[in-house]
């Protein structure tokens, strides 16, 4: 699949008496390798972004491992027809969410306890 705009995904989850298995991420569905991953951990009502990179474009997946974030991305393409234009999800655990290049990306941590898994295609660059 190949997808333009932010996407949520919504997998499903084994359940057995011991709790829940749940696929993250599948390259063969996204069609970006991963060069790192970094976690981030909010306490209720931080404001985490809106981060992009501008020269080193990224696309980045996103799993909330525990908490419940309210997710904003922002089209910060010029040349696109939908530039400026607002993306937002409610994203609770296990929830995920694909972000493509030419997007801003933050969130807000909504529950006491907010841990959030980034995976990127490029490496993050301090210009």
């Amino acid at each position: 699949m190949k997808f333009n705009l932010p996407k949520k995904i919504k997998a499903k989850k084994f359940r057995d008496n011991r709790g829940y298995f749940q696929e993250c991420f599948k390259e063969n569905k996204f069609k970006f390798k991963p060069v790192f991953s970094a976690l981030s951990y909010s306490k209720k009502k931080v404001i985490r972004g809106l981060h992009f990179q501008n020269k080193f474009k990224q696309k980045i997946f996103i799993t909330v491992l525990a908490g419940k974030i309210f997710d904003v991305c922002v089209n910060v393409d010029f040349k696109s027809k939908n530039f400026s234009k607002i993306y937002v999800n409610t994203l609770h655990e296990g929830d995920m969410l694909y972000v493509p290049i030419n997007f801003a990306h933050g969130f807000v941590g909504m529950d006491k306890k907010n841990l959030i898994m980034y995976q990127f295609s490029n490496y993050h660059h301090k210009s």
